[in-house]
């Protein structure tokens, strides 16, 4: 008998017949034919299973036309014998389209268009209208407020100045307030505290400022935080000023008077809130 490869080669039909071993005929292992199609009767009644790394595949080996059957970990090492390459937007990746198993090829960019894209969109801009927010004594809290009422889809505005969350999410909130330190003797100093507090409770910590005084002039300067917070709904944010005991019972916070000659038209607020939300 020739050599198997010395025969023609020719395109299979159903019921061309294949010589193999029946491995359940008596003497096992009996030589036999076997038609195509019967072949592929059976194949289509194999269950499927999940293959492991030392699982049996059949391919071709990488950039030979030699065919045989490799393990699954193997065909993982295929990666490190592909050349790398800078994708295009042009490029076109292979893969199998919805759950079927049509292969198809997809462009770089029609890949990218996919992925959702996310900004802070600004939903909230408030200004105290006070003048001044000053304490009524050493160690007593004062709610800042940021203006008139506001009611909006995902966050309102009181008038006191709390912050409730309508909808949850992820949020950036950026917090200015203008520091007064009062006047006062040389030999003291003034310390303001400003604090959070989420649904009643301290949120992060305090923060202070101690400015020494002077007879004849108090001291003012802009302090500004921006921290993002991810919200539930109904959540409360207040901010509050505090005048306290280790410093005289003076200052708060107060807007910064624009000169009548300055090309700006609106004074410093005492206190600003914007909130924005990731969308």
């Amino acid at each position: 008998m020739p050599k198997i490869s010395s025969y023609t080669v020719t395109t299979a039909a159903s019921g061309d017949l294949l010589i193999g071993s029946d491995v359940n005929a008596t003497p096992t292992n009996s030589t036999k034919n076997f038609t195509v199609g019967s072949i592929l009767d059976v194949a289509t009644t194999l269950p499927a299973l999940n293959p492991a790394l030392d699982s049996n595949i059949v391919g071709s080996l990488f950039g030979t036309t030699i065919t045989g059957n490799f393990t699954a970990l193997k065909v993982l090492d295929l990666t490190s014998q592909l050349t790398a390459d800078t994708p295009a937007l042009i490029d076109t990746i292979v893969g199998a389209k919805d759950s079927t198993t049509v292969a198809k090829n997809f462009t770089v960019s029609d890949i990218i268009s996919l992925v959702p894209t996310t900004s802070h969109v600004r939903i909230l801009s408030a200004t105290s209208v006070d003048t001044s927010q000053e304490p009524s004594a050493i160690d007593t809290e004062l709610q800042i407020e940021f203006g008139a009422a506001q009611t909006l889809t995902d966050v309102s505005l009181s008038a006191a100045g709390r912050v409730t969350f309508n909808t949850a999410g992820n949020y950036t909130i950026e917090f200015n307030a203008t520091t007064n330190s009062g006047i006062g003797a040389i030999d003291k100093m003034s310390v303001i505290m400003i604090a959070m507090k989420i649904n009643g409770t301290l949120f992060g910590t305090p923060v202070g400022y101690v400015t020494p005084l002077n007879v004849t002039k108090s001291s003012t300067e802009t302090r500004s935080n921006t921290f993002n917070y991810t919200a539930l709904a109904t959540d409360k944010l207040e901010f509050f000023v505090i005048r306290d005991g280790f410093g005289e019972n003076l200052g708060g916070l107060s807007n910064i008077r624009i000169a009548s000659g300055s090309p700006l038209t609106d004074n410093v607020p005492s206190a600003s809130l914007i909130v924005s939300k990731l969308s």
